[in-house]
């Protein structure tokens, strides 16, 4: 029975020769599929903001560069109306979903509030079973969430 390293050594491949070209094709691999998470601010009139997630909200993602939020509107946010437009949200992991929380708690309790919107609907039915509902507002579109933003005598909590 012969391996593949045996195949390699035979024909003047050594063991790390390929190892550092399984490497990378590994990482290169990688590289070709990671995109990095992205806020991007689509609209402020000073009283609402509208900003867009798009790629990954992962562990590594929301932790790096201090608060994203922060970076994109400036201190102050929390307690604005700010709408979080999801469409673009590739994929979302607990951590990504602690984030969420955290920043709508710390709304809450400087008077802001934050709007999710326009969720693929895979993250439409994840946000339905975690009740995320009793947490957040949640609107299928930016028009909803907007007319949301600006009723008059809103309330912090959903």
């Amino acid at each position: 029975m012969h391996t593949t390293w045996d195949y390699l050594s035979r024909n003047g491949q050594g063991g790390i020769a390929f190892a550092n070209r399984f490497y990378w094709l590994l990482s290169t691999s990688y590289q070709a599929m990671r995109q990095d998470l992205m806020f991007s601010l689509q609209s402020d009139d000073g009283q609402v903001a509208c900003v867009a997630i798009s790629g990954p909200l992962r562990l590594e993602d929301v932790f790096q560069d201090g608060d994203a939020l922060e970076n994109v509107l400036g201190s102050g946010l929390y307690g604005r109306q700010i709408l979080l437009d999801l469409s673009e949200l590739q994929t979302i992991d607990s951590s990504g979903f602690c984030w969420l929380v955290k920043r709508q708690k710390r709304m809450f309790q400087q008077g802001g509030q934050l709007i999710l919107h326009s969720a693929p609907p895979w993250l439409g039915q994840t946000l339905g079973r975690l009740k995320m509902d009793l947490i957040f507002r949640i609107t299928g579109d930016r028009d909803s969430a907007m007319r949301l933003a600006r009723s008059h005598g809103w309330d912090a909590s959903p």
